[in-house]
């Protein structure tokens, strides 16, 4: 296996990993457990860490949120935008296999700088393991969710799936093209559940751009996701203009 293209998001790198030897399906998920599953990496048999994919990336899921986000285009932009235009069927269906991921750089580590630079031989990545989020076995009711930093990647595509769900919701047109995407949704998985997110980061570039708009739009239309906010810089503007977000110190 071998890292397909590495991108940079304010703080955060978004890494593909290509040649799967079984092809990647975004978001066929069959159960809600398989949200926040993780994936074993290992680079030169000899550093292995832990990390759960960011599905949301996939192209046909960014294709959908450009019709479902507000200034999704000014917002993020992928680093494949350009190949796509001029890619065959077959390279871009080989582009959708790819399984995409959240990585931040830290600087000491003994993984992220060699990924990041492709400074290695060899990189296996494991099947998923773990039993995810275990949301069926859950009594209905409010998940608290805390998360610092890189904590929140492990959620990324639960909020995508919430911020989806609330448009279906708000908007029963969309559903078709939703759940083509998201199938899951079909079955209402978080019908039974209200969400507060406990988050502390150092500054708004440490979300994906994507995932901090869906977080807006979900405290903002929606009574069952809540945002509790600990961030050291942001903007008099931002907060101001987010006064659904509970900021606090």
């Amino acid at each position: 296996m071998q890292t397909s293209n590495i991108s940079q998001k304010g703080s955060i790198y978004e890494v593909r990993f290509a040649n799967i030897a079984q092809p990647f399906v975004f978001q066929r998920y069959t159960t809600p457990e398989q949200l926040g599953r993780s994936y074993a990496l290992t680079l030169d048999n000899k550093v292995t860490r832990l990390y759960t994919s960011a599905s949301f990336l996939d192209p046909s899921n960014i294709d959908l949120l450009r019709t479902l986000l507000p200034n999704v285009e000014y917002l993020y932009k992928p680093s494949y935008a350009n190949a796509m235009g001029t890619q065959s069927e077959r390279q871009l269906q080989q582009l959708r296999s790819y399984i995409p991921f959240l990585v931040k750089l830290y600087p000491s580590g003994s993984l992220t700088p060699k990924l990041l630079s492709r400074s290695f031989s060899k990189l296996h990545l494991s099947e998923p393991r773990g039993e995810g989020l275990k949301l069926t076995s859950t009594e209905p009711g409010k998940i608290i969710i805390v998360a610092g930093g890189t904590g929140l990647y492990p959620f990324s595509d639960l909020i995508d799936l919430l911020f989806k769900s609330s448009i279906v919701s708000s908007d029963p047109q969309t559903q078709s093209s939703i759940l083509a995407i998201s199938p899951i949704l079909g079955q209402h998985p978080f019908g039974h559940f209200s969400f507060h997110l406990l988050l502390a980061v150092h500054s708004l570039e440490d979300i994906h751009p994507i995932t901090l708009n869906q977080i807006i739009h979900l405290c903002k239309k929606t009574t069952t996701f809540r945002l509790t906010l600990r961030v050291s810089e942001v903007s008099t503007l931002f907060r101001e203009k987010n006064p659904f977000i509970n900021f606090t110190h």
